[in-house]
């Protein structure tokens, strides 16, 4: 064994790793991956709908699925670039990147911007990335081989839609951290006002979107800029737990499928490499193809912002400071 230096990038972020026989860590960081952890969790607590009667253990399950859904989405995002930018040093780019490089990475994708990569693309888009992972899949013939590669392309895209949606993200933060969450989804309803200042008899309301599930989760809003001054509001969103079950079995398909590009590109011979995809390529709809009807909802408080005063860093500080002599 001899001491090696590799050089890799995390979006633009130079750096080195050194180790003995880096060749052979690389291989078994890849070996060691396992990319169906997702879905057997997944799949693990969507058996309770299944198994018991109505229940707040349907709640808990429904937000396992929700949690296991942004996680699941954060390491395909991560083992993609990755893959792309590091695929002879996957723990080095790993243990190195943040949600925030992620997030400029998928940026780039997005707007067909440059990115540094190891592995040479046609073209940056996700429909190319998924061709450079695929090219050497060959289904019946090359035409279908086509249709399911730009498939998970277009999949992929929709994936780094949700990554990068601020509310969702905040909703995964308030999961993980601390479970500052409220479970359960809402409805909203609207009915024929008899005064401005009556409401709507009951009988008269009819219900534009609900859902059992979802979750209500506090978000920053800020008072002005430039100030430390902010306020908390309430923020729910509804989702079908369906949905996301499908969305974290195609991430599941989609890292086993990078982890074969892997093993190729680190010399395992293409013949003993499998590559998965869904029998019916109708399958990529899945995810998106329940509707809940109304998604997001921001109801709170309102109040006028000229009425709270100008506070500043110093003051906050100032206070502190009294406090403590």
């Amino acid at each position: 064994m001899r001491l090696e230096g590799t050089q890799i990038v995390v979006d633009e972020k130079p750096f080195c790793v050194w180790e003995l026989d880096q060749n052979r860590r690389n291989h078994n960081f890849i070996k060691n991956f396992d990319p169906y952890y997702f879905r057997y969790i997944a799949n693990m607590h969507n058996s309770v709908f299944k198994s018991d009667e109505e229940s707040e253990n349907h709640q808990y399950a429904a937000l396992s699925i929700r949690l296991t859904y942004s996680h699941a989405l954060e390491t395909f995002f991560a083992f993609l670039f990755a893959s792309l930018q590091a695929p002879d040093c996957l723990g080095g780019w790993l243990k190195k990147y943040s949600p925030k490089d992620l997030e400029n990475l998928i940026q780039k994708v997005s707007h067909r911007k440059n990115i540094l990569t190891k592995i040479k693309l046609e073209s940056i888009s996700w429909v190319s990335i998924a061709k450079c992972i695929f090219q050497n899949v060959v289904l019946k013939n090359s035409e279908q081989s086509d249709k399911y590669k730009k498939k998970f392309g277009l999949l992929w895209k929709f994936f780094s839609k949700d990554f990068t949606n601020d509310k969702i993200r905040e909703e995964y933060n308030s999961l993980k951290h601390g479970f500052r969450i409220t479970p359960g989804g809402f409805g909203i309803a609207i009915g024929l006002q008899d005064a401005p200042d009556k409401p709507a008899p009951p009988e008269r309301m009819q219900t534009v979107g609900y859902s059992k599930f979802g979750s209500s989760f506090p978000v920053e809003e800020k008072i002005r800029e430039n100030e430390p001054s902010f306020r908390i509001k309430r923020h729910s969103r509804n989702w079908e737990v369906e949905n996301l079950v499908h969305g974290v079995n195609l991430i599941s398909i989609s890292l086993f499928n990078i982890q074969s590009y892997l093993r190729i590109v680190n010399s395992i011979k293409p013949s003993e490499c499998r590559f998965d995809y869904p029998s019916e390529i109708e399958y990529f709809e899945e995810p998106w193809k329940r509707i809940v009807g109304v998604n997001e909802s921001s109801f709170d408080m309102q109040f006028n912002i000229e009425d709270i005063p100008i506070c500043k860093k110093e003051d906050v500080l100032e206070y502190y400071y009294k406090k403590n002599t």
